[in-house]
């Protein structure tokens, strides 16, 4: 239970001086602060010991997973609720994926990678009209769940993560690389650590490189130390057989636990967060199979009830 107070009530002969409001959505977090705003002295009653309603979300214990109650987003048709933000001048954050991977993976892919979210004070109050301010030195990071005030002058830097990927990125055919390199929508360095495309110096695929640095890769992953027995469950169900060399799987496969590191930048805000990124790998061709997104059971938060 919360109390919201903005002073003594007004002398009101004969009508309401205090009011309480039965839970703590978002329709009544704002018919509360507007009663505040009113003068009357309001009492917020929630059952739950968060506020936020169907706002709200929580990590699921087994899957590792945030789970959303309902909608995440909001667009510039949401006049209420955008009216609502103005009227406490300041903007909530509830975005999943600046600690913890937005999506999961799929068949052998990567989740998608970090969301990231700065705050830059008084950035257009001295003047800047560059778009691009990331590589300022003032970043402010918001919290993952909380309320960020913003003032005039500030700017509100936020770069969404790109969906999950599908299927082991070493099988994407090369070309489809080298175009998204050259859309912009992939660096170079990218191509190469995540899909093991190697470039020429004029964009094209240099395949010789390409091939050798596709097996090698696939051999670390089969060198890889095998994650502990008791995570490796969390792989999942496997496919019948490996779609690269058609091997069964029926014995299982080898499960080992991805470095964020080794996934590049994107990737880097999710080390030592206690997330896991594990992959079923093929014995017998070092593909990825199966991969999963990974959290303690010791790390999740209980879900609500």
């Amino acid at each position: 239970m919360q109390t919201l107070d903005n002073g003594p009530a007004p002398q009101r002969p004969e009508a309401l001086t205090s009011v309480a409001v039965l839970g703590g959505g978002l329709a009544g977090m704002a018919a509360a602060w507007r009663l505040v705003d009113a003068g009357y002295r309001v009492t917020l009653v929630e059952r739950r010991p968060y506020l936020g309603g169907r706002a709200y979300s929580f990590v699921d214990r087994e899957t590792g997973q945030e789970i959303d109650n309902g909608q995440h987003v909001f667009l510039g048709c949401c006049d209420a609720y955008r009216r609502f933000l103005d009227e406490i001048g300041s903007l909530v954050f509830h975005s999943h994926g600046l600690d913890c991977p937005s999506s999961p993976p799929f068949d052998g892919g990567y989740p998608g990678s970090a969301n990231v979210l700065q705050v830059f004070r008084q950035a257009r109050a001295a003047g800047s009209t560059d778009t691009d301010v990331t590589s300022a030195p003032d970043a402010e990071v918001p919290p993952s769940f909380g309320r960020t005030a913003l003032r005039d002058g500030d700017v509100l830097y936020c770069s969404g993560a790109g969906g999950s990927g599908w299927g082991d990125p070493l099988e994407r055919p090369a070309n489809a690389v080298t175009a998204d390199v050259a859309s912009g929508l992939l660096s170079v360095e990218a191509a190469q650590q995540l899909y093991g495309v190697t470039l020429g110096s004029d964009g094209s695929v240099d395949d010789a490189a390409t091939d050798e640095r596709r097996a090698g890769m696939r051999w670390q992953r089969l060198e890889a130390a095998e994650a502990d027995p008791q995570v490796a469950q969390a792989i999942g169900a496997l496919p019948p057989a490996c779609g690269r060399c058609d091997e069964s799987l029926a014995r299982g496969v080898k499960v080992v636990e991805v470095d964020w590191a080794d996934l590049g930048a994107p990737y880097a805000p999710f080390t030592g967060t206690g997330f896991r990124l594990l992959a079923g790998v093929c014995r017998a061709c070092g593909g990825f199979v199966a991969s999963r997104n990974y959290l303690p059971p010791e790390l999740a938060v209980p879900q609500p009830r």
